[in-house]
């Protein structure tokens, strides 16, 4: 992909940690424990069955991996999530952070749609299959197909709940004045993220802010603010049909 062309989609990129805490796993009946949940097990109750005969004993969960268990069991619980956002992004290179704001609507198991107040008229919408990007002063509409492989742009927080491991401390922290506590977590190989930082209110699961770090040390923080759970969104609201005469570019194709 031309180095412009990815520039212009990450500069529009969706929120896609949070969106994908809350899509990653399908239907939650069927969901797997990705690997970073599964660190560790919470001890057993005592009792002849409580482990298999020669079993060694079950490693207590971290602090970490516990507070990670905590918000991906409130978000994966969700069907549907709102949530206003303020986004900074740091790239190698450019001179000033870039910021950016707007709306990000979900519905499970794979909807979304991002609407940007800034910059204005910006939107991100996922119809289930593809994730359609729209910037006006482009004039052309990008077309990014949804990918379960790993690293898949559309979904890089599921791979690295798959793959990565969250660090074994909490690290106590301040967001907007009030105290917080920030999970680190450190995706697999072949993600193509160096860190990933969440972060909740001491008592709460609730997700008020995360950051990502990609492999190239670009670094995007989202603060989520107003957020409503569990609210009425049809799937026709996540459709998307590009303006007449704009042409659509598919990322990945030649």
């Amino acid at each position: 992909m031309p180095v412009a062309l990815a520039r212009r989609y990450r500069c529009g990129a969706v929120p896609v940690l949070a969106a994908a805490l809350l899509l990653c796993a399908g239907d939650s009946a069927s969901a797997q424990v990705p690997a970073a949940l599964s660190e560790g097990t919470a001890p057993a109750a005592p009792g002849p069955t409580a482990l298999p005969a020669g079993a060694p004993p079950a490693v207590p969960l971290t602090p970490g991996a516990m507070a990670l268990r905590e918000v991906a069991a409130l978000l994966l619980g969700l069907d549907s999530f709102q949530a206003d956002f303020e986004q900074t992004q740091e790239w190698v290179g450019m001179d000033a952070p870039a910021a950016a704001r707007g709306t990000l609507y979900l519905r499970r198991p794979n909807l979304f749609r991002i609407e940007y107040a800034q910059p204005k008229g910006h939107l991100q919408v996922s119809d289930g299959s593809r994730v359609w990007t729209w910037v006006p002063e482009n004039g052309e509409v990008l077309l990014a197909r949804l990918s379960d492989g790993p690293g898949g742009s559309s979904d890089p927080l599921r791979w690295v709940l798959e793959t990565g491991r969250a660090e074994p401390g909490v690290v106590a922290d301040t967001v907007d004045g009030g105290p917080s506590r920030c999970i680190v977590l450190v995706p697999g190989a072949g993600s193509g993220l160096k860190q990933v930082r969440l972060w909740t209110r001491p008592s709460s699961p609730d997700l008020i802010r995360y950051e990502y770090e990609d492999d190239g040390g670009n670094r995007t923080l989202y603060r989520l603010i107003r957020t409503q759970k569990n609210l009425a969104l049809d799937a026709e609201f996540f459709r998307f049909t590009p303006p007449p005469g704009v042409p659509v570019v598919e990322l990945g194709s030649p």
